[in-house]
Protein backbone atom coordinates (compact mmCIF):
# COMPACT_ATOMS: atom_id res chain seq x y z
CA UNK A 1 0.00 0.00 0.00
CA UNK A 2 1.18 3.46 -0.69
CA UNK A 3 2.38 5.45 2.32
CA UNK A 4 0.31 8.55 1.08
CA UNK A 5 -3.01 6.49 0.83
CA UNK A 6 -2.41 5.32 4.68
CA UNK A 7 -1.53 9.00 5.68
CA UNK A 8 -5.66 9.59 4.84
CA UNK A 9 -6.60 7.82 7.60
CA UNK A 10 -5.59 10.63 10.00
CA UNK A 11 -8.36 12.93 8.49
CA UNK A 12 -11.01 12.04 10.58
CA UNK A 13 -14.58 12.84 9.33
CA UNK A 14 -15.34 16.67 9.64
CA UNK A 15 -11.65 17.93 9.12
CA UNK A 16 -9.80 19.56 6.16
CA UNK A 17 -6.29 18.48 6.03
CA UNK A 18 -3.40 19.21 5.12
CA UNK A 19 0.18 17.94 4.04
CA UNK A 20 3.48 19.56 3.86
CA UNK A 21 4.45 17.38 0.88
CA UNK A 22 2.72 15.79 -2.21
CA UNK A 23 1.04 12.06 -1.40
CA UNK A 24 -0.37 13.39 1.80
CA UNK A 25 3.01 13.44 3.58
CA UNK A 26 5.43 15.34 5.60
CA UNK A 27 3.54 17.74 8.27
CA UNK A 28 0.29 17.17 8.88
CA UNK A 29 -1.92 19.80 9.96
CA UNK A 30 -5.79 19.60 10.26
CA UNK A 31 -8.64 22.29 10.67
CA UNK A 32 -12.57 21.62 11.82
CA UNK A 33 -15.31 23.55 12.23
CA UNK A 34 -17.47 25.61 9.42
CA UNK A 35 -17.33 29.29 8.29
CA UNK A 36 -14.07 29.33 9.40
CA UNK A 37 -11.11 31.68 7.73
CA UNK A 38 -7.54 30.53 8.48
CA UNK A 39 -4.13 31.95 7.37
CA UNK A 40 -2.35 29.48 5.74
CA UNK A 41 1.56 30.28 6.13
CA UNK A 42 2.91 27.16 5.66
CA UNK A 43 3.81 25.20 2.26
CA UNK A 44 0.82 22.80 1.66
CA UNK A 45 1.25 20.15 -1.20
CA UNK A 46 -1.65 18.00 -0.42
CA UNK A 47 -4.92 18.68 0.63
CA UNK A 48 -8.17 16.77 1.56
CA UNK A 49 -11.62 18.21 2.70
CA UNK A 50 -13.03 15.19 4.90
CA UNK A 51 -15.92 17.23 5.54
CA UNK A 52 -19.68 17.59 4.70
CA UNK A 53 -19.94 21.25 3.58
CA UNK A 54 -17.26 22.68 0.67
CA UNK A 55 -14.21 24.45 1.00
CA UNK A 56 -11.80 27.54 -0.82
CA UNK A 57 -8.58 28.03 -0.73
Amino acid sequence: MDAGISSLSRCSAGRFCLWSLINFQGSFRYKSGSAVTHRLTDTIRSIWNNRSASARL
